[in-house]
């Protein structure tokens, strides 16, 4: 259900290696003739990941899980939807619709890899007294996470949720995953 790498997608820099594409070109079975070699994922995350397969890929969507979850427990009332970051602006924004909730967007900078600091947070004013529900597509060392959890909580969020299906817990050097989320 999850692949490394696939968060390198995309050149960010000169001479900046495709790790995604590599990474899929090591399934085997890809380059026989006949075979027919499929992936299955839940949220990939990005889109053309997919265009780096030379297979059939099938990206299930965890979001219905987690609507599920929201409305069977009733923790959509008096809630906003929130983006951790503006990479998932459109998938929030799908799930806020599904919801009719409010959307809110955390900028963040990260100014070194595994540490992200909360820059501003678009739409603040919907925040104060509503459960914040996060959707994203992972959670690795929880850098996000945390630091956009106490900017909600500092704006008056009666709580935070996190849907994610990918919970990698990578260490980082300011702790662990878990102790974030907590």
């Amino acid at each position: 259900p999850h692949i490394p790498y696939q968060r390198q997608d995309f050149k960010d820099q000169p001479h900046a290696p495709i790790s995604a594409a590599r990474t899929l070109r090591m399934i085997p079975g890809q380059d026989i003739v006949g075979i027919k070699t499929r992936v299955v994922t839940f949220d990939t995350h990005s889109k053309q990941y997919e265009g780096f397969a030379n297979m059939v890929f099938e990206n299930m969507r965890a979001m219905p899980l987690f609507i599920d979850y929201v409305t069977e427990r009733k923790l959509d009332e008096d809630s906003v939807i929130v983006a951790l970051d503006a990479g998932r602006v459109s998938e929030a924004r799908k799930f806020a619709a599904i919801l009719d909730r409010d959307l809110v967007i955390i900028d963040k900078r990260r100014p070194k890899p595994g540490v992200a600091h909360v820059y501003t947070v678009i739409g603040k004013e919907k925040v104060d007294g509503k459960r914040a529900i996060a959707y994203e597509d992972m959670v690795d060392s929880g850098s996000t996470v945390e630091p956009s959890a106490e900017a909600l909580y500092k704006l008056g969020a009666t709580d935070v949720y996190v849907c994610a299906p990918h919970l990698l817990a990578s260490p980082s050097e300011d702790g662990t995953a878990e102790d974030k989320m907590r």
